[in-house]
């Protein structure tokens, strides 16, 4: 007696496999927000710290987080493996 259980997991993984890019795009797309607004994100900071360094906000916040969206795009299809439970 066959299950679906091949045809369930098939389907699981090419949801998977969409999702996955889903969220890349997405990931994506608030990277090119961040570097499109990059100066104005630079001037609110500005204005929150208190007349704060731009070097030191491309440092801390922009580059930052362009940093963390690309190892995050990076390592996505790994994290979204299917672990085997003991």
């Amino acid at each position: 007696i066959n299950n679906g259980s091949a045809s369930t997991a098939t389907f699981q993984g090419s949801a998977i496999n969409v999702g996955i890019i889903v969220i890349q795009a997405t990931f994506t797309e608030l990277k090119a927000l961040i570097n499109d607004h990059r100066e104005a994100i630079i001037e609110a900071l500005n204005r929150d710290y208190g007349n704060r360094s731009r070097h030191e906000t491309l440092l801390a916040e922009i580059i930052t987080v362009t940093d963390d969206i690309n190892g995050s795009i990076k390592h996505l299809k790994q994290w979204t493996e299917v672990q085997k439970r003991h």
